[in-house]
């Protein structure tokens, strides 16, 4: 029984460590108030992408459409309590 259990535990440890967006693509410091290894991606999404939309690049803003989709994405965006910052370039 203790085998069944172990081969349990190693499953579901592997299962949570499957499902994170490449990292690689992702500044530490967009998450400079936690460990980013011990995020739940799953538990947290809206103020993951909250927070990527308000701070995050075009390479950061992708990764998320890439792992959560962007029907996910819209409806993160929606429930947000303030809006986007935007930020104007200068048109020459």
């Amino acid at each position: 029984m203790a085998f069944l259990q172990t081969y349990y535990e190693i499953a579901q440890v592997k299962k949570k460590a499957l499902h994170t967006p490449n990292l690689s693509n992702l500044r530490k410091s967009l998450f400079w108030d936690t460990d980013i290894s011990k995020i739940n991606w799953d538990k947290q999404y809206r103020a993951i992408i909250q927070r990527v939309y308000e701070r995050g690049n075009e390479t950061e803003k992708q990764e998320l459409i890439n792992f959560y989709g962007q029907e996910k994405i819209n409806v993160a965006l929606s429930t947000m309590s303030r809006n986007l910052y935007v930020i104007n370039k200068n048109k020459m």
